[in-house]
Parts: structure tokens; C-alpha cells; sequence
């Protein structure tokens, strides 16, 4: 929850450098913060993130469908 609202806080251009800095992380991270935006409303940088995830790939991030309602969407587990 506390990353969530850290990255609320960004102004747009930020997210924007965020998204792009994430595509050279690993799978599991750039999932995670794809799931964070949409969450967001941020849509258009999540469908970024997600065009670099292979949709057959799970990531065991070991978070509860409360903290993160729309993981199953991102392989998230």
C-alpha cells in the first residue's frame, strides 16, 4: 500500500520515466508496478508494461488479492 501511494504522488512525467526505467528490471517487478498503474487508473503506462511480459509466466510475489485486486490479470500469485 505504501508503494502504491508513493507512486500516486508522482507527477505524470515521472511515471512516465518510472515505466520506462522498469523495462530494464526483471518480469516480476515490471508485473508488479503494471498491476500498481492500472490499479491507479493509469492505464495507457500498464499496457506498456504488460506488452513486455510473457502472458504464460506466473510471478510469486506472495501478495493477497486484498493488497493487490487485480494481480490475477498480471500472473501475480
Amino acid at each position: 500500500m505504501r508503494l502504491c501511494e508513493q507512486v500516486k504522488q508522482l507527477p505524470p512525467a515521472d511515471k512516465t520515466t518510472l515505466v520506462r526505467l522498469a523495462q530494464n528490471y526483471n518480469p516480476a517487478t515490471r508485473a508488479l508496478l503494471g498491476a500498481l498503474l492500472e490499479g491507479m487508473g493509469e492505464d495507457k503506462l500498464a499496457s506498456k508494461l504488460k506488452g513486455t511480459l510473457n502472458s504464460l509466466t506466473t510471478y510469486k510475489l506472495g501478495l493477497s488479492e486484498q493488497a493487490l485486486p487485480n494481480r490475477a490479470q498480471w500472473q501475480i500469485r
